[in-house]
């Protein structure tokens, strides 16, 4: 099962390089890995009450919102694989398993995913040698994005993962896993790995990646003592000293990304979360059966 946790995750790494390269789709091998997956727990009889609990759940919720909208969205079909066969196949991996057997596989599929962070961080190393000192990328892996910091244009590093929000969103679980996996048992390479996911964030100029960061570390600092209070906070003013100093540019302008997260008056891209955030919201007072299994609406 490890194994194929391991090729799953590959799979889902390599998406955009297989397509570019060999012009193959892997959601249905994928689709396959887990239905094994799910056929293999089965027959092992690891289907327990609490698994068939959750299937039952999701089913209801489309039937109800299929009776309260009157058909089900064309898009239905990825939400099916994305809420119901994805989340059951790798919640049956921990049914039917004693506490210890649950621990050492939890724990071998955070190890996993923090170790990932290597794998990303060279392929937004590789990105950078792509578009700035013209290395090869004869299949056109590492597409290029730009962004907006203040009135600059500037390149936006979208490895090769397809776009920038999906390297910043892959980077972010990096650096929460390998955060936890650190608290949890204070081996250093975690920390040190954790680090390197923040640098991966950093290349993806991604606001939407960056603020959970921010809300994390205040977390820390609010929860912590205040004597790590006064360590955090001089810890902070000398790595931005250092990083300002040694990398003016760079600095400047994840500042100016940073800063811009803010500002809610002339932003066009915050100002639209912000109507879809009052359009969920509306979503919810006024339809809180649902808008439709498979709708995307400003709720998801």
């Amino acid at each position: 099962m490890k194994l194929l946790l391991v090729l799953i995750l590959f799979l889902y790494l390599a998406k955009e390089s297989l397509i570019n390269i060999y012009s193959v789709d892997v959601y249905p091998v994928i689709l396959s890995l887990l239905l094994v997956i799910l056929f293999i727990q089965l027959i092992r009889f690891r289907i327990n009450k609490d698994f068939m609990i959750f299937i039952f759940l999701i089913f209801v919720s489309m039937i109800i919102t299929t009776i309260i909208m009157g058909d089900i969205n064309k898009n239905f079909l990825n939400m099916v694989f994305i809420y119901i066969i994805q989340p059951a196949a790798l919640l049956s991996l921990i049914t039917g398993i004693n506490d210890e057997q649950k621990k050492s596989f939890s724990l071998f599929s955070l190890y996993l995913i923090s170790y990932s962070t290597y794998v990303t961080f060279l392929g937004g190393i590789y990105f950078y040698l792509v578009h700035i000192y013209q290395y090869p990328d004869p299949y056109d892996i590492f597409p290029i994005e730009y962004t907006s910091a203040g009135e600059l244009v500037t390149l936006r590093n979208t490895n090769f993962l397809g776009s920038a929000l999906m390297f910043a969103g892959i980077a972010l679980i990096q650096f929460l896993t390998s955060k936890y996996l650190y608290y949890l048992n204070g081996r250093l390479l975690f920390n040190i790995t954790s680090y390197f996911a923040l640098i991966c964030i950093a290349f993806s100029l991604s606001r939407r990646a960056i603020l959970p960061i921010i809300l994390f570390y205040l977390f820390l600092f609010f929860m912590s003592s205040r004597s790590a209070k006064l360590k955090f906070v001089f810890g902070s003013i000398i790595v931005i000293a250092s990083f300002s100093i040694i990398f003016p540019e760079i600095f400047d302008i994840l500042a100016l990304r940073t800063i811009s997260i803010f500002n809610i008056v002339s932003d066009t891209s915050n100002i639209s979360r912000m109507i879809s955030i009052q359009s969920g919201l509306k979503d919810i007072i006024f339809s809180p059966w649902g808008v439709g299994f498979g709708s995307l609406s400003s709720v998801g």
